[in-house]
C-alpha cells in the first residue's frame, strides 16, 4: 500500500470516489516546503512546487497499485509522483508538474 497526498480535486470524496472506483477515507495533512500554484499548462488546475517559506494544505489517503493506474490516468503526463514526507512525519507521495522535456 501507499500513500498519496492530494491538494487539488481529489481532495473531494465524489471526485475520489470516482476515480478510484471506490470510496477512499483521507485525512487532512499538510505539505511544507512547496507552494501551490496554477498549472502552466493546464490553468484550471492547481500544482505545488518548492518553496522552502510555504506550505500546502491537503488531505492523505491509501491506495493500492491498481489505484496508482487510475490517479496516474486522472493526473495525466502533465503530472507526475514524487515522494516526499508530510508534516504528520507520513511518508507519501505528491502529484507535481511534469516538465515538457518529461512529456
Amino acid at each position: 500500500m501507499h500513500k498519496l497526498f492530494s491538494y487539488g480535486t481529489l481532495m473531494d470524496d465524489y471526485v475520489r470516489t470516482s476515480v478510484l472506483e471506490k470510496h477512499v477515507d483521507a485525512k487532512p495533512d499538510v505539505l511544507k516546503g512547496y507552494t501551490i500554484t496554477v498549472h502552466p499548462v493546464l490553468t484550471s488546475y492547481p500544482v505545488v512546487k518548492p518553496n522552502k517559506d510555504d506550505f500546502v494544505n491537503g488531505v492523505v489517503f491509501e491506495v493500492n497499485d491498481d489505484d496508482l493506474k487510475k490517479l496516474d490516468r486522472y493526473e495525466s503526463n502533465y503530472y507526475k509522483r514524487e515522494d516526499i514526507v508530510l508534516d504528520s512525519g507520513v511518508k507519501s507521495m505528491v502529484y507535481i508538474e511534469n516538465s515538457a522535456q518529461d512529456i
